[in-house]
């Protein structure tokens, strides 16, 4: 019998699910609406194995990319701040529910998982990936390996801070958005933008119309990604840095501008490019973490 591994990239607002076999053929994928229970996540993992006529035995292993925060162990969640979950112990209480074994993981790092197996990171030792989407995230390769950080947390770029931040003695937790992620993400750009009519979806075609408040939150926007390329590419030097998430879809017509910014911002030089899996990144990389949850249930 063929081995199926199940990939779940859970997003703020919805679930990509891929079901697939081992050569990687894709037997069935879906999206439907985020779930933001235990509860509620498990019932759509069953809802779409029954709507692909696939039963839970027949799943080899699973994978989940989760938008949070997830210990190296891939079974327990600190932080998820899009659905309140805090200190969930994801084996316990979703896990051992399933007669096939699972992990969880970050959904940025599930990302860069994907491009190392399929996209943009094939063949690459050290690599960034900056999801810029309802929220701001990163993940590292370095040497090979996704750098996990001492609990799990490394990559989470949404909390770097500006000099400003200190003077106004600001204080960010975990709870909420970051310094960089309130103003250079979906839901930062509708705050930014809300005074002035302006959304995140409307920004882009509202500053080629020529809307001048439009293109100047625009360029501030453009240039805070250029930093923080540049200062990924200062700290870590890697041999790309990939851009993903659902605002990146808007990035083609500047990507030529940022390689220029970023160039000129940091003397280590350092490729910008798209997700080649756009997407689909979150529900490969999840179908390949499935495949680590199955080669480590193999070992133990």
């Amino acid at each position: 019998m063929s081995k199926l591994y199940l990939g779940a990239d859970v997003g703020g607002t919805k679930i990509a699910f891929l079901l697939r076999d081992e050569k990687n053929h894709t037997i069935c994928t879906k999206t439907v609406a985020a779930a933001n229970t235990v509860d509620s996540l498990d019932a759509a993992i069953h809802t779409f194995l029954f709507s692909s006529h696939v039963g839970l035995e027949q799943i080899t292993a699973m994978g989940i990319g989760l938008p949070g925060c997830v210990d190296t162990t891939g079974q327990f969640v600190f932080d998820i701040p899009a659905y309140g979950w805090k200190d969930v112990n994801l084996h316990e209480v979703l896990f051992s529910h399933y007669p096939f074994p699972a992990l969880g993981a970050n959904d940025v790092n599930v990302a860069l998982i994907g491009e190392q197996a399929e996209g943009e990171a094939q063949g690459l030792r050290d690599a960034v990936f900056i999801a810029i989407g309802t929220g701001l995230g990163g993940a590292v390769l370095t040497n090979g390996q996704i750098v996990a950080g001492h609990k799990g947390l490394a990559g989470e770029i949404g909390y770097l801070v500006e000099e400003s931040d200190a003077r106004s003695h600001k204080r960010f937790t975990s709870d909420a958005f970051g310094s960089l992620e309130s103003k250079c993400s979906g839901s930062g750009l509708n705050q930014l933008g809300k005074p002035f009519g302006l959304s995140a979806k409307t920004l882009f075609a509202e500053a080629s119309a020529g809307n001048s408040y439009a293109q100047i939150l625009l360029e501030e926007f453009l240039n805070r990604i250029a930093v923080t390329a540049a200062n990924c590419a200062s700290l870590l030097n890697p041999e790309k840095i990939i851009f993903g998430g659902g605002l990146s879809t808007e990035l083609p017509p500047f990507m030529e501008m940022l390689q220029e910014k970023v160039s000129a911002l940091t003397p280590i030089s350092v490729a910008l490019c798209l997700s080649a899996l756009g997407r689909d990144a979150g529900a490969i990389g999840a179908c390949h973490l499935a495949i680590k949850a199955e080669q480590m249930a193999n070992n133990s």
